[in-house]
């Protein structure tokens, strides 16, 4: 399984014209890459398949040598709330592809050498290093290489990118809307103008290499942190047992439990926020929490101690 996921790896970098084979220049320290194996898993958790992606160990760059500036093409949860509470409110569509090898589609701006591939060494040339015309994964701008590549091609076709999030663009022409957020080598797509998202799914479709995911189903995992218990880890007490095994009662019991998005009357932006007084045992700080709902949908939520304790309510509340 695994032999067969590096064999189709290096089939499509060489496909690609990732690099080319060439003697080690003088004073070259060729940046070192490794393999690193992943299962792709249905809604279900079935394996769909196995896959294997040749990463190139970036900490062994040198800044100022083989890199200048690095860039990370996420889009913040809240962002992708936002979108789900507008799509539900709207009744769009919302649409998921994958690019495949999507870092292979950045331009590098200077010269990179790697060392030969584990297992897939030249038997001619062994000494020879990888000369790349490709970003690989890994690079610490390899990030920046696609991000160019791809807000180049969104723009091209008609697309802006908005002010505040750099990963989310927007098409507006007669009226109607269409959206493209990116998220690395996910795209999500949504609007009321099918007949533009259907014409950039096919534009996309003959520039990159995409994966048809169909209409959103799911999308990044959330990740809790047990971040006030993690305080206590050093000198555990019998109350903070009884602490985690409540809180671990209540994920189970509400496991199935999530945030529903629906069309509503009125899409308005609504927030609210309150403080505690004192709340915290230990040190004595309030806690100050938020809600946003856009809609029907909650899109932001915060609950978080205040730096300094507090005098009254009054301050607190402040």
């Amino acid at each position: 399984m695994l032999t067969k996921a590096m064999e189709e790896e290096i089939t499509t970098l060489e496909q690609n014209n990732t690099w080319e084979l060439v003697p080690k220049p003088r004073n070259v320290e060729p940046v070192s890459c490794k393999w690193v194996y992943k299962i792709k898993r249905r809604t279900d958790g079935s394996i769909e398949r196995y896959e294997a992606q040749l990463v190139a160990r970036g900490f062994t760059q040198q800044h100022g040598l083989d890199y200048d500036e690095t860039f990370s093409l996420v889009a913040k949860l809240t962002t992708i709330q936002v979108l789900l509470a507008l799509a539900a409110n709207k009744d769009w569509n919302l649409w998921q592809m994958d690019v495949k090898n999507a870092f292979l589609h950045g331009e590098l701006d200077r010269e990179i050498y790697k060392i030969q591939p584990m297992t897939f060494q030249n038997p001619g040339h062994p000494e020879y290093v990888c000369k790349l015309r490709k970003a690989l994964h890994g690079l610490k701008h390899a990030p920046r290489a696609w991000y160019g590549k791809i807000a180049e091609f969104l723009t091209q076709n008609g697309y802006l990118v908005t002010l505040v999030v750099s990963s989310l663009f927007v098409k507006v022409n007669g009226g109607r809307l269409a959206i493209v957020l990116v998220y690395v080598d996910d795209l999500i797509k949504t609007g009321d103008s099918e007949e533009e998202i259907l014409q950039i799914k096919k534009n996309l479709s003959v520039h990159f290499q995409m994966k048809e995911l169909g209409q959103l189903k799911q999308f990044l995992g959330l990740e809790v942190d047990l971040g006030v218990m993690s305080q206590y880890m050093q000198n555990p007490k019998k109350p903070h047992m009884e602490a985690v095994r409540r809180m671990l009662r209540y994920v189970k019991g509400k496991i199935d439990y999530g945030i529903l998005y629906k069309k509503d009357k009125e899409c308005k932006l609504v927030g609210y926020c309150d403080a505690d007084y004192t709340g915290d045992y230990d040190t004595r700080r309030s806690t100050t929490g938020y809600v946003f709902k856009l809609g029907s949908g909650v899109i932001s939520w915060c609950s978080k101690r205040q730096p300094t304790v507090s005098l009254s309510t009054t301050e607190a509340e402040y």
